[in-house]
């Protein structure tokens, strides 16, 4: 994909995702370059630590620490029933990383020992990350920032489906063509 022109290879593996992250950085080092395209997007978390934060972008992340607290809590409130819980973006089940998720991240892997346990050290990273950020337009920003706002007030809408029926329908008004 980086061969053909890609400018951004999105993780949908999780961790088995560090393939991608080498294959971005592999890119970088043969091009000369520290930042900007091709960029690697992350998931399921905050992956934008990876490869001291020189090649990520943001990550597209699902909230388990949300979705297991909201579980708990609605079976301890006694107001739990059955039936699908959507949690999404308006709920914090799901969100785009930012700089705090990078920040949490690093300490998370310093409580584990694999990042070093100094403040320059994380610095670094984030001062990468954010060096990388920048070669973004920051109207593309303002943009991200924009609809993320819609979609949790409610303006913008982002159809879902929980059954058959539901996913026939959304494919009839949205065909592949």
């Amino acid at each position: 994909m980086l061969a053909q022109g890609a400018v951004g290879i999105y993780n949908v593996a999780g961790p088995v995702g560090i393939g991608d992250h080498a294959a971005v950085a592999e890119y970088h080092t043969a091009a000369g370059t520290d930042y900007g395209p091709p960029y690697y997007f992350g998931n399921d978390s905050c992956e934008d630590w990876r490869g001291d934060g020189m090649h990520a972008l943001a990550s597209g992340m699902k909230r388990v620490d949300v979705g297991t607290y909201t579980a708990v809590k609605v079976v301890a409130d006694g107001t739990f029933v059955t039936g699908v819980t959507s949690l999404g973006l308006a709920e914090g089940g799901v969100a785009i990383s930012d700089v705090q998720d990078i920040i949490d991240w690093l300490e998370f892997g310093v409580d584990a020992g694999q990042i070093d346990d100094t403040q320059e050290a994380r610095n670094f990273v984030v001062a990468n990350w954010t060096a990388n950020r920048q070669t973004v337009a920051q109207w593309i920003w303002d943009a991200v920032d924009e609809f993320e706002a819609g979609i949790i007030d409610g303006t913008i809408a982002i159809p879902t489906a929980n059954s058959d029926d539901e996913i026939n329908a959304i494919r009839e008004q949205y065909p592949l063509e």
